[in-house]
């Protein structure tokens, strides 16, 4: 049965699930790359909080100019909208364990020494690492080094790989844990 010709109408539905899937992908970047620059503006200002109509003018100011309101349509483009605006209010929301987990994991790197770009970009997938049930460690480091490669510096990629990759191995280290004790709450 495995081996059998797909049928129109099954090669139909496969198409249309990489459709979706696609399109999805490019959602979820374009909601990286929007708050990767709304917290960049945030981050120069050294401001962390911002108003809803702070928000509302950057989305506002981002369909006038943007590319990706030409890619991302209708429910897309809100659903691209709507994660970027969870990406941000959580990296508001928990910006000091954020930086923290940054700087455990940046060696001989001060948080403040990192390009303000580099910065947001490695906040963003830190959250999204830490509290966004769904997004694996692995996906959130790769779309972040092809965020470093479109708007870093010389070795950002590299850089901003090798961070993510030691904070996501802490995550894992913590993940670890709270199962272990939590299998030994539950024998006691």
């Amino acid at each position: 049965m495995a081996n059998e010709p797909m049928t129109e109408e099954s090669q139909s539905t496969e198409q249309h699930k990489k459709d979706r899937l696609k399109v999805f992908r490019q959602s979820r970047m374009a909601a990286r790359k929007r708050a990767m620059q709304f917290l960049y503006g945030l981050d120069l200002q050294r401001q962390w909080s911002f108003s809803e109509l702070q928000m509302e003018y950057f989305i506002e100011m981002l369909s006038d100019m943007e590319e990706d309101t030409e890619t991302l349509e209708g429910k897309n483009l809100e659903n691209a909208l709507d994660y970027m605006k969870k990406l941000v209010g959580g990296v508001v929301e928990n910006i000091t364990e954020i930086d923290a987990k940054i700087r455990a994991a940046a060696k001989n790197w001060r948080l403040e020494r990192m390009e303000p770009v580099d910065r947001c970009i490695i906040r963003v997938a830190v959250y999204e690492m830490a509290h966004v049930k769904g997004v694996h460690g692995p996906i959130a480091i790769n779309e972040a080094v092809e965020l470093s490669k479109s708007f870093g510096r010389g070795d950002a990629p590299r850089f901003v790989n090798g961070v993510l990759d030691r904070v996501w191995r802490s995550l894992e280290k913590e993940m670890e844990q709270n199962q272990e004790d939590g299998s030994e709450a539950g024998n006691n």
